[in-house]
């Protein structure tokens, strides 16, 4: 945990103390008052939905050193309490995050894409782990706030840092890449992801390339060589930072080969090494690769690596499968973490390829942040449906109507159906499950489809597979 005085915070941040001593060290950084521990500087954020302003007093209580701040703030009844005024609290954080980073020189890996970010930062740390001590972004906190924070992490018994970026925005990307300064930079696809922002998914693509605007001829850059977007910017270019692809239709440095998929699990190889996921879907093969390519640069061994594969578990609500047991015996995927049309393409193509005696139900919730390619996305995902190996689709939400509409003339689907609640939806898989159905759901995070896990959660007693 980074360690700042005061004198450092005001030369760092060109702040003003307010009130306080100014011999003052704080024991870190927090933005949050709940967690705040005593001795630590809280830093007031200022969002469209809150105000750490409001909260000072109550980091004061939790025995806080002091405070930074961007609104005029005093606290009379207690003058060693040290106050810091900046002009954008935000911007501080991300000076001190990245005043910090610049301590260490370990190598920092920065993952990012449309899809599979956080899933490939936790491969590639459960390879590194075994092997180094690795520093990671916990969770998803792939903004800002959350980066810098971990980057205020970093510590002398750290040997390598993971770093998980994420963007919705134009001009973020540039923020987040001068913050970690990578030595390596990541990309696992471009897809069609935040276009009410971003517009398109050359858009998209143009604000991560954002990443590696500083990359010279000592930084590497791994990407996904049967993205076509991806392809199209790397193959042949004239870049001086060197460059290793990955992937499974297209020749690439490390390529996937001898897919084999079952119900528990995903076999594929690697440069005649065999390696197994339990985890379910093509995709993770992709996520896997690129793990697998990054292990090699710090000469891990495959065989090494494919034990550590053998045992990775998938973040939270990301293809978890679960079994439900009781009265029914049912497999539930929740995929709820969020949703875009790359990713529940991949959905539905590993429910379709899933095997099992029962039925295949898919419960689709909204895509968000599409802005006017939103009706197109849907439509296409409804497109995507036509012949695959699904028998039920329950869609939720106003904008996946156009699914279900698309749907009810295919003649592989036997059940259409669109609802307006979470409670209805969960009446009526409970009325319909079966033995060995199973069932996938997924929707963006806004549309909180967790909440339909939860409802059939509560049947009978589940076990993660």
């Amino acid at each position: 945990m980074a360690k700042f005085g005061v004198e450092e915070i005001l030369k760092i941040t060109k702040g003003k103390l307010i009130q306080g001593d100014r011999n003052t060290v704080f024991e870190g950084v927090s933005t949050d008052s709940r967690t705040i521990k005593e001795g630590e500087i809280f830093v007031a954020l200022k969002g469209n939905n809150f105000d750490g302003h409001n909260f000072i007093k109550e980091a004061l209580e939790k025995k806080a050193k002091g405070t930074m701040v961007e609104k005029k703030f005093s606290i009379e009844s207690n003058p060693k309490f040290c106050i810091i005024h900046v002009e954008d609290t935000l911007n501080s954080l991300r000076e001190l995050a990245s005043y910090h980073r610049k301590k260490f020189n370990i190598p920092i890996i920065a993952v990012t894409g449309s899809n599979g970010k956080t899933t490939v930062k936790e491969m590639i740390s459960k390879i590194l782990s075994a092997h180094f001590s690795v520093l990671k972004t916990p969770y998803n906190y792939n903004n800002q706030i959350g980066l810098a924070h971990t980057l205020l992490e970093m510590g002398t018994n750290h040997e390598i840092a993971v770093f998980e970026l994420g963007i919705n925005h134009y001009g973020e990307m540039e923020i987040l890449s001068d913050m970690v300064k990578p030595k390596m930079a990541i990309f696992t696809n471009i897809g069609k992801t935040h276009l009410e922002f971003l517009e398109s998914p050359l858009g998209v693509l143009k604000e991560k390339m954002d990443l590696i605007k500083d990359f010279n001829e000592e930084n590497i850059v791994i990407f996904n060589i049967d993205d076509p977007l991806l392809r199209e910017r790397f193959v042949n270019s004239r870049d001086i930072f060197s460059l290793i692809s990955f992937g499974v239709e297209n020749e690439a440095d490390f390529k996937g080969e001898k897919l084999s998929f079952s119900e528990e699990g995903i076999s594929f190889r690697v440069k005649d090494v065999d390696f197994y996921l339990p985890l379910i879907g093509k995709h993770n093969v992709y996520n896997a690769l690129c793990s697998i390519a990054v292990g090699s640069i710090f000469d891990i061994p495959l065989e090494k690596m494919a034990l550590s594969l053998k045992e990775f578990c998938p973040p939270s609500m990301r293809m978890n499968l679960r079994k439900v047991k009781g009265e029914k015996e049912f497999i539930l995927i929740d995929d709820t973490y969020n949703a875009n049309p790359n990713s529940v393409i991949s959905a539905i193509e590993s429910l379709s390829l899933f095997k099992n005696s029962g039925k295949k139900i898919l419960v689709l919730g909204d895509m968000l942040e599409l802005g006017k390619e939103s009706y197109n996305c849907h439509r296409e995902i409804g497109l995507s449906l036509k012949d695959k190996d699904i028998d039920i689709i329950l869609t939720f939400g106003k904008h996946s109507a156009v699914i279900n509409e698309m749907v009810k003339n295919f003649k592989n689907i036997n059940t259409a159906l669109h609802f307006d609640s979470y409670s209805t939806i969960i009446d009526f898989l409970k009325e319909n499950i079966e033995n060995n159905d199973v069932i996938l759901i997924k929707g963006s995070r806004g549309m909180h489809m967790e909440e339909i896990v939860k409802g059939i959660s509560e049947i009978e007693k589940v076990s993660v597979i």
